[in-house]
């Protein structure tokens, strides 16, 4: 027992002294650094003195009173100098081989202080990550081709930040009540984990206020939950690993681009939807999404125009109340595999769909498309409806030469442009049985005569079969070729009659061989 408890204290107090020798290795770090930067920048403030010890030790340097009103960002301006830091002392502990060696492991961090001056380290290698809550950042922030482990920038209100080919190790988050007012520029930059800007503001209403052109990122790109832009939102060509999540964000930029997502990768999923609101125009053109493209529950889809041209996407999942105005959808181009059990699938929902587009220049080829992934889904008779609508559409917007418009005004409606030729059988059959009203009523009244002297064996008129007679060519039932119609209006309907029957014979058989179709 008594050796059990002389291992105790035994370790009790190598404890203690390992304690005691961190502390005295991070207060001589701290002397250290202070005494660099007194070196360097003279005598320090208290707060700058607060600063450079709290670096050493690992711990967060803490300037907040605890009163909410007084720590609000928003009162910065107001506060006095015991919160307040020159942005040259912060970059130069980055930036400076002595210095930064000694901060700890945990990174520079800040909590409610103001920073005046330009925080600059453009260029800068920073092996820790820079952690900056509710603090406030007067003047602009250079991290232009700097290389950073993580950068934190919670509840932090900001001028413009220019970060064009920024490298972050881990994550970036610009987010939780983050104000941001000029422009965020993120241009080619590289994030290894996600970029969060939940909860973010980006004002920069006459020009770009996020700007991601070219950006890449290993994790998801999360814009929503209160995410708040007003200018464009740029992430042109940018790849994204992970999903691009907007859901319940406010995306501003009135007659101009909203979000701009040309030529953009998203591996993952695209959220455009609960209440997410939108002004101005949402441009995916030439874009890959490999996952669903949700465009749900807009929360006023008036004031927003989608552009999916030459887009491809894995999945589409929207829904009827979030289609644009007329006019204002653009689908030319646009590849999907499927539309989710989830989205409108009827044809005739598909249709209004598809009217949203732009009357002219006219495209096929939303329609074609449309048209097989609903037969892949199983609904060929919808899939059949859409390429009809796309004849009738053609017909009505593509301007076609004037011996073009009795097919797509008159004969090709009775075949329904040969995707169903049978449908002239029932005009044959009208035909038929009009004709054989009318030359009945005629026979009876002396108005259809025999064509020649009756004689022996001459064929009985029977007007529904001198009808069919009339109306099918190259048959013989022996009644066309034995009476004769008199009268203007009988001799003009067996004319007509002849030629209806020539007419829907030859579309029976065109619409019959599939030459229309291909």
């Amino acid at each position: 027992m008594a050796h059990k408890l002389h291992i105790i204290f035994l370790l009790a107090g190598m404890i203690v002294l390992g304690s005691i020798g961190t502390s005295a290795v991070a207060s001589d770090k701290s002397a250290k650094l202070l005494d660099l930067a007194t070196k360097e920048f003279g005598s320090l403030s208290k707060a700058e003195q607060k600063f450079f010890r709290a670096q050493t030790n690992g711990t967060m340097a803490d300037y907040t009173t605890g009163d909410d009103q007084k720590d609000s960002v928003d009162n910065a301006e107001w506060w006095d100098t015991t919160r307040v830091l020159r942005a040259t002392r912060i970059a130069w502990l980055c930036r400076d081989p002595q210095a930064s060696i000694l901060v700890s492991d945990k990174g520079i961090q800040v909590r409610g202080v103001r920073i005046d001056e330009g925080f600059d380290v453009e260029e800068s290698k920073i092996t820790f990550l820079l952690y900056f809550e509710k603090c406030s950042f007067k003047d602009k922030i250079n991290l232009r081709n700097a290389e950073i482990k993580s950068l934190y920038l919670i509840g932090t209100h900001t001028a413009s930040i220019q970060a064009n080919g920024l490298i972050v190790e881990k994550d970036c988050f610009l987010r939780d009540g983050f104000k941001a007012e000029g422009e965020v520029s993120l241009l080619r930059a590289k994030i290894g984990g996600d970029l969060d800007c939940s909860s973010g503001q980006f004002i920069d209403s006459a020009a770009t206020a996020l700007s991601g052109d070219g950006l890449k990122v290993e994790g998801a790109v999360f814009l929503y939950n209160g995410f708040n832009a007003e200018g464009e939102v740029s992430l042109r060509f940018a790849n994204i690993g992970l999903n691009l999540e907007c859901d319940n964000g406010v995306f501003i930029n009135k007659g101009g681009t909203a979000i701009d997502c040309e030529g953009s990768t998203v591996k993952g999923d695209v959220f455009l939807r609960d209440d997410i609101k939108v002004e101005g125009k949402m441009d995916f053109f030439a874009a890959t999404v490999d996952g669903y493209f949700h465009w749900r529950n807009v929360s006023d889809s008036s004031k927003a125009s989608l552009d999916l041209r030459s887009a491809k996407l894995a999945s589409l999942l929207d829904d009827q109340r979030s289609w644009p105005e007329t006019g204002k959808l653009y689908l030319d181009g646009l590849m999907y595999n499927e539309i989710s059990e989830y989205a409108p699938m009827e044809y005739h929902q598909r249709i209004d769909w598809l009217h949203r587009q732009p009357d002219s220049p006219f495209h096929p080829q939303p329609y074609e498309q449309l048209a097989t992934v609903l037969r892949k889904s199983g609904h060929d008779d919808d899939a059949t409806e859409i390429l009809i609508q796309m004849q009738k559409d053609r017909g009505r917007l593509a301007n076609p030469v004037w011996y073009q418009w009795p097919w797509y005004h008159i004969f090709g409606p009775v075949i329904a442009f040969g995707y169903r030729p049978w449908r002239s059988f029932w005009y044959a059959i009208g035909f038929i049985s009009l004709g054989s009203i009318f030359f009945g009523i005629g026979y009876r009244k002396g108005l259809v005569v025999a064509a020649r002297e009756k004689s022996e064996g001459y064929p009985k008129f029977n007007a529904l079969v001198y009808s069919l007679d009339v109306f099918a060519p190259l048959i013989d039932l022996y009644q066309a070729d034995y009476y004769l119609p008199q009268g203007k209006f009988l001799r003009f309907y067996h004319w007509f009659q002849i030629i209806a029957g020539w007419v829907l014979t030859t579309l029976l058989a065109v619409g019959l061989s599939g030459l229309v179709v291909s």
